[in-house]
This record gives structure tokens, C-alpha cells and sequence, in this order.
């Protein structure tokens, strides 16, 4: 169910046969929430599962009496007065809900130093599609034609243009390494892209785009190197598994748990620190053997079937919690 409308991914979840509601949430439409209360009375199921802030409020509101657990995916992200108005309503209703999942101990953290209080917290990472994000020559040999490059060392970021990424950071190191590397060839894929403005010194190096969801495998086994250069505001940086898996190694600013995702088989450095980040990712252009060992570790710790099965060992559990007290009414009144 999407509070707003059925975005990118609708039609294919509806194909794979689930239903997808779109309730179109709006300032205009404040109907969602009794849209809302029919669907759930309508399908009647055990547990309801909000992810992020205003779906965890709607959960609250549309899905009384049903266990219900909330799902926060950031940590210390900047955000607008009414964002920061609802997180901190969330924070007074967090004792409410049966359970709250973050997807990082970065996340879990933030959210208590703000004042969540959860009967009962678990931290479940993402999980990565490992039959999707794979290392592939031949799509990496197509991928780097596709944007007019070919033996040419290849180093993405692929991330929104926001603040909390920090891109500014990116270019600053990308002129670093140009001048240590003159080989290299850089990528910037993601919403709002194309208006960053790019130093002098790197245009004829840097291709710019924002490329569909079914195009990011792709791009990801066509890099050599991927960055996650944010400053703040991360919590699992999908990015990061998704690339070593690839076979990418991964350089990244010491945000989230990026940390807990690479190990020792990429580079953390600090946030803001360009020169730091320029010869991490110099360093990873060396050595060869890094992408095997982080395709590894993404296999072994976060393969979408174990997280999966993470996800339905708690389901389960809460629900043999709520059917434990009800078995126990029956006994005592047989009993009586």
C-alpha cells in the first residue's frame, strides 16, 4: 500500500500478483485516512508493516488494534519544520506500536537520542537481489559504450543531489584524483544531476544522468570504484551493498553503518574530508583484489533471502505473542 501513488514499482509488484493500493495522500486529500481504515477492514490482516514517518503515522491512525510495527530508515537526516514536527509527534507515540525495526544501530541511535521509546526495537539491514547486482563483463562492457567510455577507470556516485550527500565533496576529491590518476573517468548518476555545476578541470570526465531502477545493476558492474561522499543523515547506504556486490569496491564517508557494511573490503574516511576521500579512492584503483571479498561479504551477511527471513522470524513471533493470551482466555474459561 503506497500513501501516495503507485510509483515506479507498482506495476511490477502488482504483476508478481499482490495487491497495490495507492491511498494518493495529500493536503487536498485527507480522505486517505478513512481509504485507509475500509482497506484494512477489507482484508483484515494479522500485522501491518508502516515504513518511514508518515506511514508510521497513518499506521497508527488507519490500523487500530491490529499489531502494528513501525520501520525507520535514516538517521540524523536535516529536515523541514513540519518533518521535524512529525518526527518528534512520533517520538511521544513510539511506545505505541508493537515493535519498531530500524534498518541501522546508526538509525536505532538517532532515534533515541530524539526520544523514541519502543516497547521493543530491532535493527533488520537491507538486503540486496544478489542474482541481480552481480559482476558481469559483458554488461560492464556495455554499460561503459553505452556512455562512451572504455578502458578508462571508472568512479560513480549515484545518489539524489541533496545536501546530505554532500556532491560537493565528490567533485573536490574527483579533481584530487584527476590530478593523481589522469586515466579516470567519473560518473554521477541520480535525480538532479545535471544541474550540478561541474569544476572546469572535470567536464570532459564526468558523465551525468539519472538512470531508472532496471539501468542501476548495470551501472553498478560497470564501476570500478563506487563513492558515498555524504555528510550526514545515512543509515544503510543501499548503495554501498549494491555496488560490492557488483564487484565494486566502495569508498565511503564514515556516516550510517557504512562502516559494519564494507569492513576490510573498501575505505571509510570522515565526512568532509576531500583529500582523505581522493586517496581512499586512488588506493582502491590498486588494488585488484578488493571486489571479490566485498561480493563476499554482501552473500554471506545480507543476501535478500536471509534478510527475509529475518523479517518473517519477527512477524511470526508477534503473532504467537498475541495468540498466546488469547489461548490462555480459553483455557480459564473452560475452566470455569
Amino acid at each position: 500500500m503506497s500513501l501516495g501513488d503507485e510509483g515506479e514499482l507498482g506495476a511490477e509488484i502488482g504483476a508478481a500478483g499482490v495487491k497495490v493500493y495507492a491511498l494518493g495522500l495529500s493536503a487536498r486529500r485527507l480522505g486517505a485516512i478513512s481509504s485507509l481504515r475500509k482497506i484494512v477492514r477489507a482484508e483484515s490482516p494479522d500485522l501491518v508493516q508502516a515504513w518511514l514517518y508518515r506511514a508510521d503515522l497513518m499506521g497508527l491512525l488507519g490500523a487500530r488494534g491490529i499489531p502494528l510495527i513501525w520501520n525507520l530508515r535514516c538517521s540524523d537526516m536535516e529536515l523541514g519544520l513540519a518533518s521535524r514536527a512529525l518526527r518528534k509527534a512520533l517520538a511521544s507515540l513510539s511506545h505505541l506500536p508493537t515493535a519498531i525495526i530500524a534498518n541501522s544501530e546508526a538509525g536505532r541511535r538517532f532515534h533515541e537520542r530524539v526520544g523514541y521509546r519502543p516497547k521493543r526495537w530491532e535493527v533488520i539491514p537491507n538486503g540486496f537481489d544478489i542474482e541481480r547486482f552481480y559482476p558481469d563483463p559483458i554488461v560492464k562492457q556495455n554499460f561503459r559504450r553505452s556512455i562512451s567510455i572504455t578502458d578508462e577507470p571508472l568512479i560513480g556516485m549515484v545518489a539524489r543531489v541533496d545536501p546530505m550527500k554532500d556532491h560537493g565533496n565528490f567533485l573536490a576529491a574527483a579533481e584530487i584524483v584527476a590530478q593523481l590518476r589522469p586515466d579516470t573517468h567519473f560518473i554521477l548518476a541520480g535525480r538532479g544531476t545535471e544541474t550540478l555545476v561541474i569544476p572546469p578541470s572535470l567536464r570532459s570526465r564526468v558523465t551525468l544522468g539519472s538512470y531508472s531502477h532496471n539501468r542501476i545493476p548495470a551501472l553498478m558492474a560497470a564501476l570500478d570504484v563506487l563513492v558515498v561522499s555524504s555528510a550526514y543523515g545515512e543509515g544503510f547506504p543501499n548503495v554501498l551493498g549494491e555496488a560490492m556486490a557488483c564487484g565494486a569496491p566502495c569508498v565511503s564517508t564514515d556516516v550510517g553503518d557504512a562502516r559494519s557494511i564494507i569492513g576490510e573490503t573498501g575505505f571509510v574516511v570522515p565526512p568532509r574530508d576531500s583529500t582523505s576521500l581522493a586517496h581512499a579512492i586512488v588506493e582502491a584503483l590498486r588494488l585488484p583484489w578488493m571486489p571479490y571479498g566485498g561480493r563476499d561479504r554482501i552473500v554471506q551477511r545480507y543476501s535478500l533471502p536471509a534478510i527475509a527471513q529475518r523479517y518473517k522470524a519477527l512477524y511470526e513471533n508477534i503473532l504467537s505473542a498475541k495468540a498466546a493470551p488469547a489461548r490462555s482466555s480459553s483455557l480459564l474459561a473452560d475452566r470455569s
